[in-house]
């Protein structure tokens, strides 16, 4: 796996997004989905079709009232979480488990003054969660628990898929090892199936930044780990089962004729039977990336009309878009306006990023040497 890794970051020839543009799409296309869907959060679908259907998607959707803090591209807590963990990866150089998200994501979460632009200032992040998502950090930091069970007890949401992208990209080309690390590290914040959503998710992104990675190559890696990843329950009705049936079910409905209002109803009838044992907004977002094919806009558009958690939907399913095809497939007034809206260039912090994964391949490349040498 660790030559597929190696693969994945390559200089590659003709129109092919190499893994740092590919790095910079993932982060942007996050943070402009989740930027367009969080001022439409919660609502139905059917209202946000109603008011957004005809929308220019290439502009951000305003606050919808007065002194709203969600409007105008302004980011949530999924990307901010995102790129917390990204700098808790340029702190540890190196993977993490649950351990390092005890050691270097908390700090950053609790302690790392940030500009959070929907409140307007700098302030620690862990400010800006929601109360539920605070959990595992009081266990950990109040109680000691051991970080692999910090989680136990926890909302069962997407809290930790929304922010796992960094994991794909430090396994960039393998996505058994994204699993694997999401896995170890999500279940110090959460645990049954909303780990496993978040290591499918992962999974996704490390195959998305392939060189060669179509989207139906990613969402076959996501089903191949779902089915035969390690550490999958093999008791039918088990979580990861739950989880693999509603993305088939999501995946299966996905037809790219359909408009955005037929998409959403279908989606949601073929997914609701799951959300008691799976989390809703991972099949969705991934069956979203089908239906996008890796268009940008068709599949931003999608994701925010589908309505409901609008903003984690979009950030998957477009960050996901933007890591198959680079930061050059999005538009480029979204991407400025995305910069002047949070007061950030997320081009750079994807650079700083890119540098930090670059280091971790190395010293995967290093250790798996010294597994060659050991065995000559």
């Amino acid at each position: 796996m660790l030559f597929a890794a190696a693969a994945a970051v390559q200089a590659q020839t003709g129109s092919r997004p190499d893994f740092m543009e590919k790095l910079t799409g993932a982060l942007y296309g996050g943070a402009i989905g989740d930027g367009m869907g969080a001022p439409v959060e919660g609502d139905p679908g059917d209202s946000v079709r109603a008011r957004f259907l005809n929308w220019d998607f290439r502009r951000f959707i305003p606050a919808q009232s007065p002194g709203a803090a969600k409007g105008g591209g302004r980011i949530t807590d999924d990307t901010l979480m995102s790129e917390a963990l990204m700098r808790a990866y340029n702190k540890a150089r190196d993977h993490m488990d649950a351990y390092g998200y005890r050691d270097y994501m908390v700090p950053e979460m609790v302690k790392t003054l940030v500009w959070l632009p929907e409140r307007q200032r700098e302030m620690a992040i862990i400010g800006r969660m929601n109360p539920i998502e605070h959990y595992s950090v009081f266990r950990l930091t109040e109680f000691a628990a051991w970080p692999f069970a910090a989680g136990t007890g926890g909302a069962l949401n997407d809290g930790v898929a929304m922010w796992i992208m960094p994991v794909g990209a430090v396994n960039a080309g393998d996505p058994i090892a994204a699993w694997r690390e999401a896995v170890s590290l999500g279940s110090a914040e959460a645990e049954s199936h909303s780990v496993e959503a978040a290591a499918a998710l992962a999974a996704a992104y490390a195959a998305a930044f392939e060189a060669d990675a179509s989207v139906e190559s990613v969402l076959r890696a996501v089903e191949d780990v779902l089915e035969f990843g390690p550490g999958r329950a093999p008791a039918k009705g088990a979580y990861h089962d739950d989880t693999l049936f509603a993305l088939r079910a999501a995946l299966s409905r996905v037809n790219p004729r359909d408009s955005e209002e037929q998409l959403a109803n279908v989606l949601l009838t073929a997914v609701l039977p799951f959300t008691r044992d799976a989390i809703e907004e991972v099949p969705i977002a991934l069956a979203v990336f089908r239906y996008g094919g890796g268009d940008f806009l068709k599949t931003l558009r999608a994701a925010v009309l589908y309505g409901r958690d609008a903003d984690s939907i979009a950030g998957m399913a477009c960050g996901l878009a933007g890591a198959l095809r680079g930061a050059d497939a999005i538009p480029a007034e979204l991407r400025t306006a995305s910069n002047e809206a949070n007061r950030r260039d997320f081009a750079e912090i994807a650079r700083t990023f890119h540098h930090t994964a670059m280091e971790i391949l190395d010293k995967d490349r290093a250790r798996w040497n010294r597994r060659l040498a050991a065995t000559k």
